[in-house]
Protein backbone atom coordinates (compact mmCIF):
# COMPACT_ATOMS: atom_id res chain seq x y z
CA UNK A 1 0.00 0.00 0.00
CA UNK A 2 1.19 3.35 -0.89
CA UNK A 3 1.68 5.79 1.90
CA UNK A 4 3.41 9.02 0.55
CA UNK A 5 4.13 11.82 2.64
CA UNK A 6 1.97 15.07 1.90
CA UNK A 7 4.32 16.37 -1.10
CA UNK A 8 4.02 12.99 -2.82
CA UNK A 9 -0.17 12.81 -2.14
CA UNK A 10 0.54 16.56 -4.57
CA UNK A 11 2.22 15.31 -6.83
CA UNK A 12 0.72 12.42 -7.31
CA UNK A 13 -3.42 13.55 -7.38
CA UNK A 14 -2.25 16.93 -8.93
CA UNK A 15 -2.90 15.55 -12.32
CA UNK A 16 -4.58 13.24 -12.32
CA UNK A 17 -5.94 15.53 -14.16
CA UNK A 18 -7.80 15.04 -13.05
CA UNK A 19 -7.92 16.25 -10.84
CA UNK A 20 -11.74 16.81 -5.62
CA UNK A 21 -14.00 17.47 -2.37
CA UNK A 22 -16.57 14.57 -3.00
CA UNK A 23 -17.95 13.07 -6.06
CA UNK A 24 -21.76 14.06 -6.16
CA UNK A 25 -24.40 12.42 -7.39
CA UNK A 26 -26.54 15.16 -8.33
CA UNK A 27 -29.06 14.34 -11.41
CA UNK A 28 -27.30 17.68 -13.02
CA UNK A 29 -23.65 15.85 -13.01
CA UNK A 30 -25.28 13.07 -14.28
CA UNK A 31 -26.34 15.11 -17.32
CA UNK A 32 -23.30 16.36 -17.87
CA UNK A 33 -20.93 15.66 -21.22
CA UNK A 34 -18.06 14.12 -19.22
CA UNK A 35 -16.41 13.05 -22.37
CA UNK A 36 -16.35 16.57 -23.63
CA UNK A 37 -15.60 18.36 -20.78
CA UNK A 38 -12.44 16.18 -20.04
CA UNK A 39 -11.02 17.26 -23.49
CA UNK A 40 -10.52 20.93 -22.35
CA UNK A 41 -7.23 19.71 -20.46
CA UNK A 42 -5.85 18.77 -23.50
CA UNK A 43 -2.82 20.62 -23.63
CA UNK A 44 0.48 21.66 -22.27
CA UNK A 45 -0.16 23.38 -18.78
CA UNK A 46 2.05 25.03 -16.39
CA UNK A 47 1.94 26.31 -12.46
CA UNK A 48 4.05 28.30 -10.68
CA UNK A 49 5.05 26.51 -7.35
CA UNK A 50 7.98 27.76 -5.80
CA UNK A 51 10.56 30.99 -6.77
CA UNK A 52 12.55 29.15 -9.49
CA UNK A 53 10.45 25.85 -9.88
CA UNK A 54 7.58 25.06 -12.70
CA UNK A 55 5.10 21.90 -12.41
CA UNK A 56 4.44 21.10 -16.12
CA UNK A 57 1.23 18.54 -17.01
CA UNK A 58 1.48 17.32 -20.86
CA UNK A 59 -2.27 16.31 -21.32
CA UNK A 60 -2.82 14.15 -24.38
CA UNK A 61 -5.71 12.24 -25.93
CA UNK A 62 -5.51 8.61 -26.40
CA UNK A 63 -7.71 7.14 -28.42
CA UNK A 64 -11.39 8.05 -28.21
CA UNK A 65 -12.41 7.91 -24.18
CA UNK A 66 -8.50 7.76 -22.82
CA UNK A 67 -5.82 10.04 -21.35
CA UNK A 68 -2.49 10.34 -20.71
CA UNK A 69 -0.45 13.23 -18.17
CA UNK A 70 2.78 13.30 -17.78
CA UNK A 71 4.19 15.38 -15.41
CA UNK A 72 7.25 17.15 -15.14
CA UNK A 73 8.92 19.68 -12.64
CA UNK A 74 11.80 22.09 -13.47
CA UNK A 75 13.90 23.24 -10.96
CA UNK A 76 16.32 26.17 -12.17
CA UNK A 77 17.13 24.52 -15.70
CA UNK A 78 16.92 21.08 -14.60
CA UNK A 79 13.63 18.81 -14.92
CA UNK A 80 12.14 16.12 -12.98
CA UNK A 81 10.09 13.19 -13.89
CA UNK A 82 7.09 13.34 -11.16
CA UNK A 83 4.77 10.81 -12.81
CA UNK A 84 2.79 9.55 -15.52
CA UNK A 85 -0.64 9.03 -15.52
CA UNK A 86 -3.60 6.62 -17.68
CA UNK A 87 -6.95 7.94 -17.51
CA UNK A 88 -9.93 6.08 -19.13
CA UNK A 89 -13.30 6.94 -18.89
CA UNK A 90 -15.74 4.48 -17.80
CA UNK A 91 -19.48 4.83 -19.82
CA UNK A 92 -21.44 2.80 -17.46
CA UNK A 93 -20.50 4.61 -14.31
CA UNK A 94 -20.28 7.73 -15.96
CA UNK A 95 -16.73 8.20 -13.83
CA UNK A 96 -12.93 8.67 -14.99
CA UNK A 97 -10.38 6.04 -13.80
CA UNK A 98 -6.97 7.34 -13.02
CA UNK A 99 -3.89 5.24 -12.47
CA UNK A 100 -0.55 7.36 -11.74
CA UNK A 101 3.06 5.87 -11.87
CA UNK A 102 5.45 7.83 -9.56
CA UNK A 103 8.82 8.44 -10.90
CA UNK A 104 10.04 6.89 -7.56
CA UNK A 105 7.93 3.55 -8.61
CA UNK A 106 4.74 4.32 -6.19
CA UNK A 107 1.41 4.35 -7.48
CA UNK A 108 -1.83 5.46 -6.64
CA UNK A 109 -5.69 5.65 -8.54
CA UNK A 110 -8.12 7.66 -8.01
CA UNK A 111 -11.78 7.78 -9.19
CA UNK A 112 -13.59 11.29 -10.07
CA UNK A 113 -16.22 12.95 -12.51
CA UNK A 114 -17.53 16.69 -13.20
CA UNK A 115 -20.26 17.87 -11.17
CA UNK A 116 -20.57 21.27 -12.97
CA UNK A 117 -18.87 22.41 -16.43
CA UNK A 118 -16.34 23.92 -13.82
CA UNK A 119 -15.79 21.61 -11.18
CA UNK A 120 -14.08 18.15 -11.16
CA UNK A 121 -14.29 16.28 -7.81
CA UNK A 122 -11.86 13.04 -7.42
CA UNK A 123 -11.35 10.28 -5.00
CA UNK A 124 -8.03 9.27 -4.12
CA UNK A 125 -7.88 5.53 -3.01
CA UNK A 126 -5.85 2.54 -3.09
CA UNK A 127 -5.92 0.13 -5.94
CA UNK A 128 -9.35 1.65 -7.14
CA UNK A 129 -11.10 0.39 -3.31
CA UNK A 130 -13.73 3.07 -3.24
CA UNK A 131 -12.94 2.27 1.10
CA UNK A 132 -10.73 4.11 2.51
CA UNK A 133 -10.36 7.34 0.34
CA UNK A 134 -7.77 8.66 1.95
CA UNK A 135 -7.57 11.92 -0.07
CA UNK A 136 -10.25 13.97 -2.09
CA UNK A 137 -9.18 16.63 -5.20
CA UNK A 138 -11.22 19.21 -6.64
CA UNK A 139 -9.90 20.94 -10.02
CA UNK A 140 -11.80 24.48 -10.36
CA UNK A 141 -12.05 25.85 -14.25
CA UNK A 142 -12.25 29.79 -14.34
CA UNK A 143 -11.80 29.75 -18.01
CA UNK A 144 -10.46 27.76 -21.19
CA UNK A 145 -6.89 28.76 -20.10
CA UNK A 146 -6.68 28.66 -16.26
CA UNK A 147 -7.62 26.20 -13.47
CA UNK A 148 -6.91 25.34 -9.96
CA UNK A 149 -5.93 22.18 -8.60
CA UNK A 150 -6.75 21.86 -4.88
CA UNK A 151 -6.28 18.76 -2.94
CA UNK A 152 -6.99 17.34 0.93
CA UNK A 153 -5.60 14.03 2.46
CA UNK A 154 -5.78 12.90 6.22
CA UNK A 155 -9.23 14.39 7.67
CA UNK A 156 -9.39 17.31 5.41
CA UNK A 157 -5.73 18.76 5.74
CA UNK A 158 -5.73 21.15 2.74
CA UNK A 159 -2.62 21.18 0.64
CA UNK A 160 -1.17 24.04 -1.59
CA UNK A 161 -3.21 24.95 -4.67
CA UNK A 162 -2.23 25.09 -7.64
CA UNK A 163 -2.97 27.31 -10.27
CA UNK A 164 -1.97 26.01 -14.07
CA UNK A 165 -2.09 28.26 -16.88
CA UNK A 166 -2.47 26.52 -20.92
CA UNK A 167 0.96 27.22 -22.56
CA UNK A 168 0.46 25.41 -25.70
Amino acid sequence: MLKPNIMKKSVFFAPAFLFLLLISETSGAQNLDQAKLINQLVGTWQSKIGLDTVETWDFKKYGSQSFIVEINRKIKDNVFPISFNSIFFDQAEGKFYGFTLLSNGGHGTWIGSFVSESKFYGDMLNNFNPQPVFGKFENTFNNPKEWVWTGYINEGIKLPDLHFVKVE
